[in-house]
């Protein structure tokens, strides 16, 4: 009885699996190993002494890493790049600078090397009332920018802009005298001289033949004196109330005061003009004449006649006078 429930029951399971749809199962290779338990003695002895030695598994390799380095390249220059010299960007010839000085409009521009003939005064104006520098020795090389018609040059001396008067310059280097060395030219000479001499107008005195020594009072003009040295800086000794003093030779003559043409036509003007610059106001229309003093630049004046010599004859602080035309002007400042 039992064997029949058996039966039914696992032909009862085949239904319905059959029915289910069995799963399909993957096919294996079959194994060959057998199980220990059919194996010999020393087979299983074998593979358990197999299955007991320690699994080594294989060392792990590390990669070597190599740094990638970029390649540095090189810029290609071409044949004719190469043999091409690099391109100097264009500039402006520099501009010359302009000179420190302002000549007079009289003059025209020149440039050219002179040398003194004698020992002539560079001033500070082109005419022999203006300010003396000081004598410039014989021989000097001057640079000369101009000159004007009436017979003066403006000229560079040891980096000074001052004027001298032309006759006293040459341009043929063999016609000047030996240029004298600075040493000598510094040092004070005296030579002696002996003769009668006349001052030009009002003139300092002073305790030593140089423009650095003290003032001892003034000479009137047209005053007789009795010179007795002569010196290298431009100065003289002269004997003036019996005593011996320095004048600055440029306002002594040998020429006697009667010999000067002192009547000078005139015409007969009344304008107003302003002076230029600081001027001599003086008793009469030349250099040689008295002083009464000086009147300061951008001073208002009364002309009231122009003399044939181009002086002006202005009454100022209560006197009438004369000052040089070359320093006045119709054109308030």
């Amino acid at each position: 009885m039992k064997k029949i429930l058996a039966l039914m029951t696992a032909f009862g399971i085949t239904l319905t699996l059959a029915a289910c749809g069995a799963s399909k199962i993957e096919e294996t290779q079959p194994t060959t190993e057998q199980p220990l338990w059919a194996q010999s003695p020393e087979s299983r002895a074998a593979q358990l002494a197999e299955s007991t030695q320690p699994t080594t598994e294989p060392a792990e390799t590390v990669p070597t890493i190599v740094p990638v380095t970029e390649a540095v390249t090189e810029p290609t220059v071409s044949e004719t790049e190469a043999a091409t010299e690099p391109t100097v960007p264009e500039t402006e010839a520099p501009t010359e600078p302009q000179p420190e000085y302002e000549m007079e409009e009289k003059f025209s521009p020149v440039d050219d090397t002179v040398y003194t003939t004698d020992r002539p005064n560079a001033r500070s104006q082109a005419n022999t009332d203006s300010i003396s520098y000081g004598r410039v020795p014989k021989g000097t090389k001057l640079h000369r920018v101009g000159t004007s018609p009436d017979g003066w040059s403006a000229v560079i001396y040891e980096d000074q802009f001052c004027y001298i008067a032309s006759e006293y310059l040459t341009t043929d280097a063999e016609e000047a005298p030996t240029e004298v060395p600075e040493e000598e030219r510094n040092r004070v000479q005296e030579t002696a001289v002996d003769d009668q001499v006349y001052t030009v107008s009002d003139v300092n005195m002073r305790e030593g033949p140089g423009f650095d020594k003290a003032v001892l009072g003034r000479i009137p003009a047209f005053t007789e004196l009795h010179r007795v040295a002569s010196y290298n800086s431009g100065f003289d000794k002269v004997i003036y109330k019996d005593k011996e003093v320095y004048v600055s030779a440029d306002y002594l003559t040998a020429k006697h005061p009667s010999e000067y043409d002192l009547e000078v036509a005139e015409e007969t003007v009344n304008d107003t003009v302003f002076t230029t610059q600081e001027v001599n106001f003086r008793k009469a229309p030349r250099v040689e004449s008295g002083i009464y003093g000086r009147i300061p630049q951008g001073t208002e004046l009364n002309r009231i006649a122009i003399t044939e010599n181009k002086w002006a004859k202005v009454s100022y602080d209560g006197h009438e006078g004369y000052i040089s035309g070359d320093f006045i002007t119709t054109t308030a400042p």
